[in-house]
């Protein structure tokens, strides 16, 4: 037996105890039951980016980031599925005609001329915020807001200043294309514009019009959410590096759209620009304001039927689309970031996390000293 505890002497004719050779109650460490954590105070976090807020949350889990993902989808899923039930009773009831599976497949491709098809669409897009939502409330993960910003809500004075940089950015954009993508394709930069389509109905044009304006700013934000915000924290939970935290969302961001090549390449710059933005600005504020510019100028040009297209196609986009896209979405990331350091918004957050239970000894919850039974 160890010198360090006093011995103690048994009679030869009692048994032993099972424990001889150990130390005696009274020296061993007190045995804390995980109901006693609660009163514990809490600890900080170190100071977290926006793509590591997951880990800030007070009952973090490694599995709750895999578990968001499937709720999310489920829900997503679930909500598209009710509002086809109720769509299906409607046409019952009102029209018909909306069964009919030519109208059905008109609302798939987004169409100006059709819109019905840009409120579904668009629609549809929105709903993926409550699905992420309802995943965080079923899990715990609190506020919500932790999927905006390291402010944990969207920074109004930031998403207004990025906002109208985008408008100017675009416009870049715009000039530069006009200029740059001739260079590639052989026509002059002063060819006249295709004619509008000759079926194009001003007043379906004016309706779709205001769909856009509408739903555009919820579509946008929903994808940034998902995107740049769930994928991006759901990564950054697992894996300290931003860089995989940004590529992997940015792939699948531009794998989600039906263009080609080019036109993937251009979705991709954008998705890896609003990628960069976020962890860098420490919010999707950025991200937001130039995905609402930038759709709201797209869905716009559709609507107008200038270009002799109303609905999305898989082509359109080349070279000097993409060369365009890359230089004003450099210009916009080194705008935005003087706009951010000038306004003095954080990047990181420290959160305040609840400790982890030690492992406990196979013995009874409470601690025995002195020979009384004590809660530690």
């Amino acid at each position: 037996m160890s010198d360090a505890f006093p011995p103690q002497q048994y009679p030869q004719d009692q048994p032993q105890p099972a424990n001889l050779g150990q130390p005696p109650a009274q020296y061993l460490p007190p045995v804390v039951p995980p109901a006693a954590f609660a009163a514990l105070p809490l600890q900080e976090t170190e100071p977290l980016e926006y793509h590591r807020l997951y880990r800030g949350i007070r009952n973090y889990r490694w599995l709750k980031p895999l578990l968001m993902l499937v709720l999310a989808g489920a829900f997503y899923l679930a909500f598209n599925v009710v509002i086809g039930v109720v769509f299906g009773i409607v046409a019952i009831a009102v029209a018909p005609q909306w069964l009919d599976i030519e109208f059905i497949n008109s609302l798939v491709v987004p169409d100006t001329q059709n819109p019905a098809s840009i409120a579904v669409g668009l629609g549809a897009v929105a709903l993926m915020i409550p699905a992420v939502w309802l995943a965080m409330l079923c899990l715990g993960i609190r506020p919500l807001g932790r999927g905006w910003s390291v402010g944990l809500r969207l920074r109004r004075g930031l998403i207004w200043r990025t906002g109208l940089l985008a408008i100017g950015v675009m416009g870049v954009i715009t000039l530069l294309d006009s200029v740059v993508s001739p260079l590639f394709s052989g026509v002059s930069s002063d060819a006249p514009p295709a004619a509008a389509s000759p079926e194009f109905d001003p007043t379906l044009a004016l309706w779709s019009a205001l769909f856009i304006v509408l739903l555009v700013p919820f579509q946008a934000a929903a994808e940034e959410y998902v995107f740049r915000g769930m994928l991006m924290q759901v990564l950054g939970a697992w894996v300290r590096s931003p860089w995989l935290a940004m590529l992997l969302p940015t792939l699948l961001f531009a794998l989600a759209h039906i263009y080609d090549i080019w036109g993937l390449l251009a979705v991709a710059a954008m998705g890896f620009t609003a990628a960069w933005l976020a962890w860098r600005t420490g919010g999707l504020e950025a991200a937001v304001a130039i995905h609402v510019v930038n759709n709201l100028v797209a869905f716009g040009v559709m609507a107008t039927g200038v270009t002799g297209e109303t609905g999305q196609t898989v082509t359109g986009a080349g070279p000097g689309t993409v060369i365009a896209e890359v230089i004003g979405l450099a210009l916009f990331a080194w705008v935005t970031e003087l706009i951010w350091k000038r306004g003095g918004w954080s990047r990181t957050r420290i959160d305040f996390v609840a400790p982890r239970p030690l492992p406990m000894a196979p013995a009874a919850l409470g601690s025995h000293t002195n020979g009384q039974d004590s809660l530690v």
